[in-house]
């Protein structure tokens, strides 16, 4: 399996999500459609439009036009806030 860094930025019904990587060398992003891993659907993981997720992509599948892969982990991003805390 191949690991990649991701934002969603579309969501379909069901468990089903449109995500966008980012690559390197000035190269266009890819969109990928992406469903949940079941133990995240298990846990009610919830994924949101904006979100920074982990994606794993089998090899055989990037010969497909469209690319589809598989949401592992949600990544954390911490809140940024805009007054200090007291």
């Amino acid at each position: 399996m191949i690991y990649f860094d991701g934002r969603v930025v579309e969501t379909f019904p069901g468990t089903q999500f449109g995500v966008e990587i980012k690559r390197r060398n000035d190269l266009p992003s890819l969109m990928i459609k992406c469903s949940l891993k079941p133990s995240l659907i298990k846990r009610r993981v919830m994924v949101i439009k904006g979100d920074e997720v982990k994606v794993e992509i089998n090899p055989e599948e990037m010969a497909n036009t469209p690319i589809r892969g598989t949401i592992v982990e949600r990544l954390y991003i911490p809140p940024v806030y805009n007054k200090p805390l007291k």
